[in-house]
Parts: structure tokens; sequence; C-alpha cells
């Protein structure tokens, strides 16, 4: 279905799709991260949605600036998140895509982007579980080795569990509303059939720490601790 879209993986159960799902109808979204705009182009094409970016690299973001309404040029880990140009209580979605591990100070990234967050808005987020059984095997037999891509990519700088990735969003100044996985198996040449997506997914929720590939959290502003409220 998603197959026009260069770059973009139209597996039904896997992050990206849990996440345009969860984005839902024309809304305003900051695809923060958003690599060359594949997502955010489906979000945008396919679902109504206006999509800003927010991409550290040019080549990436001059392609990106191809699909999205716009797209900024930045480094997360060093950007000023008080001098943006985006309307403050602006966007319906903060979306990072597989993009916090990357960065080193993700709890900064989600408090800077916070105030253009509209109030009834929500963060969507996906991180891979390094407690994952895979990981935990390797590391059994003495091996953490970083690879190209997965869990143990050579890019990631932080590594979150399930209650790191829940005291992450809760240190950032969000409350959780709900939480998913996603669920990886040798395909088999199969990922993509609706029937092999659909009964692997729910194994990821089975045991979650250790089973889950990834995670995937949506919140809402915490105003609890807040002056005033």
């Amino acid at each position: 279905m998603m197959s026009k879209y260069a770059g973009f993986d139209p597996s039904p159960f896997n992050a990206h799709q849990k996440l345009i799902r969860l984005v839902g109808e024309n809304k305003t979204v900051l695809d923060v991260g958003c690599a060359a705009g594949h997502l955010g182009r489906v979000l945008q094409d396919e679902h109504g949605c206006r999509v800003w970016g927010i991409e550290r690299d040019t080549q990436a973001a001059e392609v990106a600036a191809q699909n999205l309404h716009q797209v900024l040029v930045a480094d997360l880990d060093t950007l000023d998140y008080e001098t943006l140009e985006f309307p403050i209580d602006h966007f319906d979605v903060l979306l990072f895509a597989d993009v916090l591990e990357h960065l080193r100070d993700p709890w900064g990234t989600l408090r800077g982007l916070r105030p253009y967050l509209r109030d009834e808005g929500c963060v969507l987020i996906s991180l891979p579980n390094v407690a994952h059984l895979g990981p935990r095997l390797k590391l059994l037999f003495g091996h953490f080795d970083y690879r190209h891509k997965g869990i143990l990519d050579e890019g990631h700088l932080r590594f979150f569990t399930l209650r790191g990735g829940r005291r992450l969003l809760q240190q950032g100044g969000y409350r959780i509303t709900q939480v998913d996985t996603t669920f990886s198996l040798p395909s088999l040449g199969l990922d993509r059939r609706y029937w092999y997506a659909r009964s692997t997914d729910r194994l990821g929720s089975l045991w979650p720490g250790l089973l889950a590939y990834q995670f995937i959290f949506r919140a809402v502003n915490d105003h609890s601790g807040e002056p005033g409220q």
C-alpha cells in the first residue's frame, strides 16, 4: 500500500504504522529527527496532516523539505529551543520516531519542545528496548557489539528499558497515557503478510520488559507539578 514512499516500511504492525494510527487525521505535527521526511509525507498525503520537521543532516533535510510543510536544519543537542520560529502551543503532536536514543540529552529535548505543544496535544515516542531477549543473551556470553541498525545501532547514545522510557517522559514533563510494543521475529519473508504480523504483534505485550523490541509511548503535558496547578 505504501510502496510509493521510498524508505518507508509498510509492515502493518511496525512502529511507524502504530505511530501513524496514534497521530490520527488532520493534525499539526512536528516530526523531530524527520530524516528525509518519509514518515511525515505519509501523514500529509494519506492522513491530511500538516507536518513540520527538524533534521540535523543537511542532505536528508533537503529531501524532507520537498516532502513536508517546513523543515528546520538543526542539531537537537545544541539547539536553543527558546528561539525557535515555531509558534507557542502550535502542534497537536510532537513525534519522536526512533530519535531520542541518538541524543546526548533527550530529557532536555523533551523539555525544550514542550512549550510548542498544545495543551490538548500529545507526544508520541518509539524507543528500542535494550533489555530485549536478544541483547540479554549476548551479554550473558560477554558480547555487547554495535551494529549498523537495530537495538545496538552504532548511533545510539542512550539505552532505555520500559522503566527508563517511562522515567524519561516523566522527567520531561509529560504524563503517559498509553504504552504499546512491537515484536521482532525472523520474518521468513512473511513480515508484510497481515496474518503473520497480527499473530506475532501481541507477543511483545506478554512480557514487554523481555520480549518487546520497541516501546511506543503516548503522553500528554503534565501540569501537576507546575506553579498555579
